[in-house]
Formats: C-alpha cells, structure tokens, sequence
C-alpha cells in the first residue's frame, strides 16, 4: 500500500516536487499536487499532470487530466484563507470525491486484478502565511479522517517575521483550525533563512534540504531496493509507527499532536580523487557527532533540545558499514538521543544507501506550550486580529517525570531566561547546508571559503588572563582545557555542565583558544552553541 504526499499551495507543492525528484519515491508514495494557480503547477518538474488537483471557484476540485483545466483553474486566493475557506466548504463533498479518487483508486481493472492504492499513512505540506495552502489544508486533513481515519502528519512551514503580521495570522488560524484532524505536526520555519538578503533566492535550496530529510525518513532502503539480509545485516529500522509515536503524544487515551523539528547532516565517504581512480576505502565516521551537527541544522529557529520530550534519528549509510564491526557506535547515538527525552523515548534506525554518502536525520518532538516561535507567532498574529489558543489547550499532565530536566540541572547559578535569550540568539544562524553545496566538486574551493570566513578580526586579543593569574583567580581557558580532556568534539552546553561556567563565558572562551590555535571548529557546523570544536 502506497504512501499519500500531498502538497497545498505554492510552497507545499515545491516541496512535494523536490521530494518526488528522487526516481524511485514514485515506487512507495502517491503524490497530489492541489493548487489554485496553473502556472504554479506547470512550474512542477517531478510531479505530473495525472497528479494535479486544481481548485476552481466555480467548479471546485478538478483533477489534472480534466479537459479545459488550465480555463478552470485561473488564480490563487492573494493571501487570504477565509475567502479561500468559503470557497472550499462550498465545495467539500467535492473534495472527499476527488480524495477518494486519487488515494483509492479508481477501481479500474489491470487484466484480473483491481487496481488498489490507498494510504496507510497521509503526509500534508503547506505553506501556513499564505492563502491556498493555509486555506485548504484544514478541509483537506478533515477529509481524510473521515474517509480514511489513518495518521496524518503535517509538515507545516512558518513564515518569518519580516513577512509581516498577515502571513503570521494566516499561519496561526491554520495551526488552530487543522489541529484537530492531524497527529503530529513537523515544523519547517522560514525564519531560519529569514536573515538573509533575497531570500526567496534560497527557498529551493530550504526545499532540498526538507526533502531530503523526508525522504531519509519515509522511504531510505526501499527507495534503493537494498535488502539488509544480503549483506547479513539486521539494523534497526524506522517505520511510519515509529515516526507517529515519536512525534505524538499519548495519555489516558487522550492522544495530542506534538510539534517536531528536522536537522539533517551528511558527509561524504571518499576523498574527490577516489571518485575518480578508486584506490582506498570508504572514510570512518563519527555517528555521535553527526548526531549532533542535526541539532545546529534544526528547521525551527527557536528549537531548544533541552526543552524536547521525545526523539527520532536515521542513519543511513552505505551496506559497508553494516559489515564490519563496530564501525557505526549505535550505542554512542541512543546515549546521546537520550539525554534529551525525560520519557526516555528515543528511536533509532539504520537504512542503506547506494550513494558514497552517509547521512542523519533526526526529529526533536516539543509540547507547543514551550515552543517560542509559536508564541512569537500569536503574538504577531494578534497585531493582525483576534486569534485563536486552542493548540496550546490540553497538553496538561500529557508528560509525567520526576526528572530534573538537564536544562535545570546543568545550569544553577545563572538565570534560565538569560541563557534561554543566548541560546535563541545563537539559533537565528542560517542553516549552513542551504547555503553551501552537500557534495561541492571542488574540495580546495570549499576550504578557501571555511578559512576565510573564519579569519579573526584583529583587535580581538587576550588581556584578561595575565590579572586573573595575578589575582589568583581560575582562568577560564585552563577550566575549559581540563574538562576537555580526552573528549574527541565537545559543544558549549557539554561544557557548561562540565565546568559549571555559564552558556556567555564558555563561547566566549572558545572563540578565544580557537584564535590561538588550541582548538578548532569542525569544517561544516554552525549552529551557535551547537558548533562543535575538536582539538587543534
């Protein structure tokens, strides 16, 4: 049974595209492509006509192969869901029909046997600023629990702040009016590229990055036709349960959507010449610190890993690394992964990949109630109109733990809102992989670009420690040279829980051992305080 994607909207629908660009996703999912615009749908490279669901004003929902579509569906709802609501309710039994169509089947015979499609799990992804998507969506997933009554996830994109108090307000009567219908939602924030000039340049690249991770979740092995068995491998794996109840929340038959983040990392396995002449083998990899470089890549901008309560992870990997021993430190990942879940809850697959890639996705799944940006959202959303706060309703007593959270543990002499507000400011840094290359041609190039950018300014110099010594006083490099140790990469929280320093005094120094080439970052990384350091 195939997989439903389906993608409302402009943006949802350029995702979906860049999910499906990968020939073989075909094979395990059925993509839908519902837009209001043609022109938008014409756009679409990897998802064709057979696929489309325009919405027309006048005659609602009208499949792709439809004669005279392109006449019927002629413009988009300029930003505004209510209107688009009105249209869409008026048409709903229309809708259920043409749902029905495209995730059933249309019952047409192939020789003896019915043709059967179905969906054991729907995947809905819309742009929650604008008109279509936002207006749309909440129909579309109402639809399908009462046709199909399987799990619904929404991948769900955030307009940033610059994009004004409309889109916002669009966003946040979206989140309330879909709520209801969905078990889990996975947040993707235009936020993170929000601070960049031209961003609507990087929305392909933003699009790449999502997609890739998707499909690392979904699809991984099957996609590649790779059976574990011939390699006399049994990894652990993840299937769509795992990723429902990793990114939900159950109690006392209660059952409440969570609220989830992507970071994805990936490093390639040989050097550029082996591509080339295939002389040595493949590179040794370094899974717990992968795992962590996904936490400076999270695609909500406000993600703090302390505050989540469940998580999800995948590697994938070459069928190589199945066949040697202890050459994936699985052990390392669920430690690691574990840290951050006070239930405890972590999941953890393995799948396999042709490519000379290693790559992990991981999902860090939060109760709205401390998600900032959500509450930034309503805040911005008010300047609009009245809102809605029905998403932030019922969660009470869902998470029971008497555990101390590491966030309150680690750090006793420094106010948490101040250490919340560095954290914060650190994650507004853009994502690095949308804008530098997964696999740049040339290597040289790439380097020349990291060293550049990491060239000290001048005037930054050591002063203070000469006065602390003279004082008697700890200085902080030797406090921070101790707790290293023997640690391979260490990150800024690791080392306030080591040293008891606070998030300000351990960043600051770092930046000031890396300029005397004690330590160094790791080329790639870029998470403000999740950058990870190693020994120079």
């Amino acid at each position: 049974m195939a997989h439903a994607f389906i993608g409302v909207g402009q943006c949802g629908c350029g995702i979906l595209d860049a999910i499906f660009a990968h020939p073989n996703m075909h094979r395990v999912a059925n993509p839908i492509a519902v837009n209001s615009a043609t022109q938008d749908l014409m756009n679409l490279k990897h998802v064709k006509r057979k696929h489309w669901v325009g919405i027309s004003k006048t005659r609602g929902f009208v499949l792709g192969s439809t004669k005279g579509f392109d006449q019927f569906v002629v413009g988009g709802f300029g930003k505004n869901p209510v209107r688009g609501s009105e249209i869409i309710a008026s048409h709903y039994s229309n809708l259920k029909d043409v749902l029905r169509h495209r995730i059933e089947g249309s019952g047409v015979k192939k020789g003896k046997k019915d043709v059967e499609r179905g969906a054991s799990f729907v995947f809905i992804i819309l742009g929650m600023g604008g008109g279509t998507g936002s207006g749309t969506a909440p129909f579309i997933a109402r639809a399908i629990k009462e046709l199909f009554d399987v799990p619904v996830i929404v991948v769900g994109i955030l307009p940033a702040v610059k994009e004004g108090s409309r889109p916002a307000w669009n966003a946040w009567r979206c989140l309330n009016e879909i709520f209801d219908y969905v078990d889990s939602f996975i947040l993707i924030d235009n936020e993170r590229i929000g601070h960049m000039k031209a961003m609507e340049s990087l929305f392909k690249k933003y699009n790449t990055y999502v997609a890739r991770g998707m499909v690392d979740l979904i699809a991984g092995t099957i996609i590649e036709k790779i059976q574990p068995s011939k390699y006399g491998a049994n990894p652990p794996v993840i299937d769509v349960q795992d990723i429902i109840s990793a990114t939900s929340f159950h109690s006392g038959g209660i059952i409440k959507p969570g609220f989830a983040t992507l970071g994805r990392f990936s490093i390639r396995l040989k050097n550029l010449p082996n591509y080339i002449i295939p002389l040595g083998g493949y590179k040794k990899i370094d899974t717990v610190s992968m795992v962590k470089q996904t936490f400076a890549r999270l695609t909500l901008n406000d993600a703090v890993p302390e505050d989540s309560i469940k998580n999800l992870a995948v590697l994938r990997v070459p069928p190589y690394y199945l066949q040697k021993k202890e050459q994936i430190n699985t052990d390392g990942v669920y430690d690691f992964l574990d840290e951050y879940t006070p239930l405890h809850e972590t999941h953890f697959g393995i799948s396999l990949t042709k490519r000379n890639l290693a790559s992990i996705t991981s999902l860090l799944t939060f109760k709205p109630g401390v998600i900032r940006r959500l509450k930034n959202l309503e805040k911005l959303a008010k300047e609009y109109e009245k809102v809605s706060t029905h998403i932030f309703e019922g969660y009470e007593g869902m998470v029971e733990t008497n555990e101390v959270s590491i966030f309150e543990s680690s750090i006793e002499k420094q106010d948490k809102s101040e250490i919340i507000e560095e954290i914060i400011k650190a994650a507004k840094e853009p994502l690095p992989e949308i804008v530098e290359r997964e696999e740049p041609k040339l290597q040289k190039e790439v380097e020349e670009i990291i060293k550049a950018a990491k060239e000290p300014l001048p005037e930054i110099v050591e002063q203070e420690e000469p006065k602390l010594q003279k004082e008697g006083k700890d200085i902080p490099g030797d406090k921070i040279s101790s707790a290293i140790g023997n640690m391979d990469n260490f990150t800024v929280p690791e080392l306030v829980k080591k040293t008891g320093m606070s998030y300000t005094e351990v960043n600051e120094t770092l930046k000031k051992l890396e300029i005397r080439g004690v330590i160094k970052e790791v080329v790639g990384t870029g998470g403000g305080f999740w950058r990870i350091y190693e020994k120079a």
